[in-house]
């Protein structure tokens, strides 16, 4: 089928594939392109050249920042919370009605606890607790400290 009558149909068949020096035409030749052609591709290799540059630069920029945080660890923002210089816990202010009449305020108060673990005997520490604050009542302070646990409340809010 590749007579004389199929080349005079398709006289470039062949020619894209560059078959035309292998059937013995000789090398193939791209078509002329006329003058708006080639503005056209160069205006397009422009235009693929200035995107290719512009993505370089966006990664670098993007490099150079996570550098700049993996080396030195630090954003250049200010922080949400500061860790405070002071030792002593801040005191909650009173609450007062619009007079200056205090309603409520915070009071320091000491709690008694204890790890049941570490007492041999829970019947002489209730006895004795009992005996120091009367208003414990022994059998359940004992049966506090008679249980399995680290940690066991006797009394809270001490006044």
């Amino acid at each position: 089928m590749t007579g004389p009558a199929y080349r005079d149909l398709f006289p470039a068949a062949g020619q894209g594939l560059g078959l035309g020096r292998i059937a013995g035409r000789g090398p193939y030749m791209p078509p002329r392109m006329d003058e708006d052609m080639r503005r056209f591709m160069e205006m397009g290799r422009a235009r693929i050249l200035v995107a290719g540059i512009f993505m370089v630069l966006v990664f670098v920029v993007i490099g150079g920042r996570l550098t700049q945080l993996a080396v030195r660890g630090e954003s250049g923002e200010r922080p949400i919370a500061m860790i405070s210089e002071r030792d002593e816990p801040r005191q909650r202010a009173n609450i007062v009605d619009r007079n200056g009449v205090l309603l409520a305020t915070s009071l320091k108060t000491a709690s008694l606890f204890a790890n049941p673990r570490v007492i041999p005997n829970a019947g002489e520490a209730a006895a004795r607790l009992v005996n120091v604050l009367p208003y414990l009542d022994q059998g359940k302070t004992q049966s506090r400290l008679s249980n399995d646990q680290n940690f066991v409340w006797i009394r809270r809010h001490l006044t």
